[in-house]
């Protein structure tokens, strides 16, 4: 009769396996399938918002440069310009050197440091007729008022009196030292709202915000 071994004897014991004495057995994937199909999803969004912000971005940028281009495509230049056609004429124009109509948002007057809002007639009537008479053409120029490209409005002419012209050109026009006793001032803006302001005869426009008038 065949003897029994007994089954705790160490040397017959079955070795575990490696595996099983991990705290975490490994024969349990951790990349199924749908932890990858959702980390794909993951990382196609996140492509797709950055892509959607570069093309914001550049879409930005382009419309400020076409915004930019159409800026430069209108660009009214108003100067203020005297003119003399023989010794008793004289006058000062407003005339439009640039791309696009000028629309005219003030037109005014420099004296002694103070300002008078309106055009040189309405100073004359307000200002110089109370110590001097001066007999002159002139154009009334009112905010709202469209000056097109390359034409001219006369702000005050006189032409056959030797007097009122130098009477004139002593109010109007520019001393030895280039300043005029009487500036006039134009406010303007474009098509788009840009807006520039000319102080004074031959100066060259200066650019202002759109709250800014000053």
């Amino acid at each position: 009769m065949k003897e029994e071994l007994p089954t705790d004897t160490p040397e017959l014991t079955p070795k575990k396996r490696w595996l099983d004495q991990l705290p975490i057995s490994l024969e349990k994937k951790f990349w199924n399938s749908e932890k990858i199909i959702s980390l794909s999803a993951f990382v196609v969004s996140i492509a797709t918002l950055l892509a959607l912000m570069y093309q914001i971005r550049l879409s930005g940028e382009q419309n400020e440069l076409a915004q930019k281009q159409q800026y430069a495509s209108v660009l009214p230049y108003l100067e203020i310009m005297p003119q003399n056609r023989n010794p008793t004429h004289f006058r000062i124009a407003l005339v439009n050197n640039g791309i696009g109509p000028a629309f005219i948002d003030e037109i005014r007057v420099v004296y002694e440091e103070q300002t008078y809002v309106g055009d040189p007639y309405a100073f004359h009537r307000n200002q110089i007729m109370k110590t001097d008479t001066i007999y002159f053409s002139y154009a009334i120029i009112s905010e709202g008022r469209v000056l097109p490209v390359g034409e001219e409005v006369i702000l005050i002419e006189v032409d056959g009196s030797l007097e009122d012209k130098e009477k004139l050109m002593n109010w109007f026009s520019q001393n030895q030292e280039g300043k005029e006793l009487a500036r006039i001032e134009v406010v303007y803006s474009s098509v788009y709202g840009a807006r520039w302001v000319t102080r004074g005869i031959a100066a060259i426009p200066e650019p202002l915000s759109t709250e800014d008038a000053n």
